[in-house]
């Protein structure tokens, strides 16, 4: 008491008054400051390529802008990722503290771009991060810490790509999912047409396989009558499934297994509620065997699968997002992922994943499919 009379005395007191006030007010404005900066420390990065097939002579143009539609400058890491066929993953910084300023592209040339050139052709996903952020891979996905962006993924073909129009369409198309005709497309083509005209050593020569009508007939009890159970089809199309089943059409196909194959004709039929009779439709059978986007479509499976998507990334699917567009196409029509680039550890994760979603392990063609987009598509909450 007698130390404060004396700074009263001493006209001292109103000064630290006055000190306390200023030191609290700047300590709140301070404070308020870096909770803005925190905010705006990683504003999130749209990251999506121009197109999803490319030729290895082709440019890769890659657009990035900002999730808050911001103009103001942000430097960001672009990396890109393959998964190995030995299963391990390999990942390459393209370009470091890119800095995206509105709607901001980056080209890449794939026949100057030495990654691309010793890891061959594939599938790749670009991924955006904070700089200096990144940490791991994990089945083709950059893992990042607390700052990660979305993904885009491609595919990289030795093969001459030209993209086919649609009816409705004036223009090419160069979005995920687009179609493509190209010379694995034409091959898809021929097999079809083996199947459905009922030429099945021509088919067995193209795969390098023996016939066998004791596998026919298993194939036939464990797996055609279910299919076709209450469907009316002729018996040349019932032979038609039956020997895809049992042989596949390619090499591709072959090594899925005869259950992977009745998968894909279940999900077929889940789909467009009917089964493939015609070569058109078996072309399209072959394309979900080897993970192409079947030229036809049903807004209905798809509506299906914007369901589930939701369910798992706790947010609408964004289809102009090839991530999103492939995790719900996937769900949707049941595309395989090719069994070159099968990754079965990946898949344990995904079925993890799935069980922790919906509470038991996958067990329907359409469970399983979803663990596939889970694992496959590089979609993200």
């Amino acid at each position: 008491m007698i130390y404060f009379i004396n700074l009263i005395k001493k006209g001292m007191l109103k000064k630290i008054r006055y000190s306390s006030f200023i030191l609290i007010f700047c300590l709140a404005f301070f404070s308020q400051i870096a909770k803005i900066n925190a905010a705006e420390d990683y504003p999130g990065i749209n990251l999506r390529a121009d197109k999803t097939e490319y030729q290895t002579s082709d440019t890769i143009s890659l657009s990035l802008s900002r999730t808050d539609n911001s103009s103001a400058a942000y430097p960001v890491d672009i990396y890109v990722v393959k998964s190995l066929e030995n299963g391990t993953v390999e990942k390459k910084l393209i370009d470091s503290n890119f800095v995206v300023n509105g709607q901001t592209t980056k080209t890449i040339s794939i026949a100057n771009e030495s990654y691309f050139a010793n890891n061959g052709a594939g599938t790749y996903v670009f991924s955006v991060c904070k700089v200096n952020a990144c940490t791991e891979t994990v089945n083709g996905n950059l893992i990042f810490n607390s700052n990660s962006g979305p993904a885009s993924t491609i595919k990289i073909s030795e093969d001459p790509i030209v993209y086919e129009l649609n009816s409705s369409s004036t223009s090419t198309s160069a979005v995920a999912g687009a179609t493509v005709a190209d010379s694995t497309v034409s091959a898809f083509i021929v097999q079809a047409n083996s199947l459905n005209n009922a030429q099945i050593d021509r088919l067995l020569d193209e795969i390098k396989s023996l016939r066998s009508t004791v596998q026919e007939q298993a194939n036939q009890i464990k797996y055609l009558q279910g299919l076709t159970q209450g469907v009316n089809i002729t018996a040349d199309a019932k032979n038609a499934l039956n020997n895809f089943i049992t042989y596949g059409s390619d090499s591709n196909t072959k090594q899925l297994g005869a259950g992977e194959r009745a998968a894909v004709i279940y999900s077929y039929k889940n789909a467009f509620d009917k089964l493939p009779t015609t070569a058109a439709d078996l072309t399209d059978v072959i394309k979900i065997a080897s993970g192409r986007w079947p030229s036809a479509t049903s807004a209905e499976a798809e509506n299906r699968a914007k369901v589930q998507f939701q369910k798992i990334y706790q947010r609408p699917a964004v289809m102009t997002n090839s991530n999103d567009n492939a995790a719900v196409t996937v769900m949707a029509y049941g595309l395989r992922q090719k069994a070159t680039n099968r990754n079965l550890q990946s898949e344990q994760k995904g079925i993890m994943t799935f069980k922790s979603i919906y509470g038991h392990t996958p067990s329907t063609t359409a469970e399983w499919n979803i663990m596939q987009a889970i694992t496959y598509s590089g979609a993200t909450r």
